[in-house]
């Protein structure tokens, strides 16, 4: 068996972060609406569905061309700092799903900008429960692809059916389950891409283990 698992809003309370992000950067002398501002230009929803990654250094950059006396090296090291210990936003029911299976069965998935995202994913602690991280920037239907062909049960969990399409258009075989949580950002609604539809991980490991070939 193979379980893939998105990192943002499936594992981790993204929602939450941010904002703690935000309210971390503020105090280390970041004007909040010079934050929102620069922000919202170049990491807006649209932007990001069309491949805009959030890149930390380029919003800083962006961040001190408008405030110039920013010690901006300063702030990116406070800022890995507080990445390293952002076990908190991992959501309640992860340790239980995660220990309830082989660590070898599972991978992270996601989608954003490599560096950035590897160090949310590390800080996390999620790590240290699954076989391998991928951060791609692209469509994860290249992973799936990739995969040996064997004769096992692939499942798939994401906050977003989009991302379900390309996948379980060319690899029927494989499991997709929505997991649309109270607190995540998005809510999508099932579609034909998806077989299940969660609001938690402890439904998501019954369906698991109760599917079959």
């Amino acid at each position: 068996m193979k379980i893939f698992l998105d990192f943002d809003d499936v594992l981790f309370d993204t929602k939450e972060f941010r904002a703690t992000f935000k309210d971390f950067l503020v105090r280390h002398d970041v004007d909040p609406d010079l934050y929102q501002q620069t922000r919202e230009q170049s990491y807006s929803e649209a932007s990001f569905e069309s491949g805009s990654l959030y890149d930390i250094k380029r919003h800083m950059e962006a961040i001190h061309a408008l405030s110039p006396k920013l010690d901006v090296q300063k702030i990116l090291g406070e800022v890995d700092v507080f990445l390293q210990h952002i076990e908190p936003y991992v959501f309640p029911d992860v340790r239980d799903f995660l220990m309830s299976f082989s660590k070898r069965d599972l991978s992270i998935i996601s989608y954003g900008e490599e560096v950035f995202q590897r160090k949310k994913i590390i800080g996390s602690g999620v790590d240290k429960f699954v076989q391998d991280v991928q951060v791609v920037q692209g469509s994860k239907l290249e992973v799936f692809r990739s995969l040996p062909q064997v004769e096992e049960r692939v499942f798939f969990l994401d906050d977003r059916s989009g991302y379900m399409h390309d996948i379980k258009k060319a690899c029927s075989h494989v499991q997709t389950i929505l997991v649309s949580r109270p607190e995540g950002r998005y809510h999508d609604e099932r579609t034909e891409w998806c077989d299940f539809k969660v609001t938690n991980l402890d439904d998501a490991k019954e369906i698991i283990l109760n599917t079959k070939n």
